[in-house]
């Protein structure tokens, strides 16, 4: 029979309740119940999975490694990481009838509060944006120059503008939120083709999601992020 202390789902840590840390795949199993789901959206959007073959994967290392240099993060992968290892799941990419917006979320589980505190407070680096602008600078020249996949390269002369990182209001929700817009214009034939990226953290409890909106010619409504946002973060309970 276990005794009391074995038995109990919570532990003290600092002087306040937490939840105790369940092993990492129950953890995982937990993250995967909170993700988005098609269900999710309206009616023409579409998942596409993960590919664990992915040419891009090589690159998206490199991208990791120079955001986690830049930002002095220990592991940055999808900002989130580092906070939750392998106690996580994440979507594919939830794509618009248009295919102009892109959507992905990933949740993962901290070993406690303070740990996912922590993890925000990381986020809210003041160094953060800066090492996001010029990740993503890199990034794009890289594909611009050497893609990973032919199928996916640029048009020739293709060239990148100024890349701009900011903090982006979101409505408050769960414990706590970070947001932040990355504006990335690309020109291609004498036309500006402006992509816009928004990276929105949520914190419940213990309980993390990162969610990417993703979008081409204008980012998305602010009623928008709000909304799937509200999703997440109300399934982190």
């Amino acid at each position: 029979m276990q005794n009391e202390a074995e038995s109990s789902d919570a532990v003290a840590v600092d002087g306040g309740p937490t939840t105790a840390r369940l092993g990492t795949e129950q953890d995982a199993q937990l993250a995967r119940t909170a993700l988005l789901t098609l269900a999710d959206f309206e009616p023409g959007w579409s998942e596409v999975p993960n590919d664990p073959e992915d040419p891009f994967e090589a690159l998206y290392d490199e991208r990791d490694r120079r955001l986690s240099e830049c930002s002095g993060r220990p592991d940055s992968g999808d900002l989130i990481g580092a906070s939750v290892g392998e106690a996580k799941a994440e979507t594919g990419t939830f794509t618009s009838p248009d295919t102009d917006s892109t959507i992905d979320s990933s949740v993962g589980l901290a070993p406690d509060v303070p740990t996912a505190i922590a993890g925000m407070a990381e986020l809210e680096d003041p160094r953060l944006p800066a090492c996001l602008q010029e990740t993503f600078r890199w990034f794009i020249q890289t594909v611009i120059d050497s893609p990973p996949n032919p199928d996916n390269a640029l048009p020739e002369g293709a060239s990148i503008g100024e890349v701009t990182v900011a903090r982006l209001n979101v409505a408050p929700v769960g414990d706590q939120v970070v947001a932040l817009r990355t504006t990335l214009p690309l020109q291609i034939g004498g036309i500006t083709v402006t992509q816009y990226f928004d990276l929105v953290f949520v914190r419940s409890g213990r309980a993390l999601v990162a969610l990417q909106f993703g979008s081409v010619w204008q980012p998305f409504e602010t009623n928008y992020l709000d909304w799937f946002t509200a999703i997440a973060a109300g399934r982190l309970a």
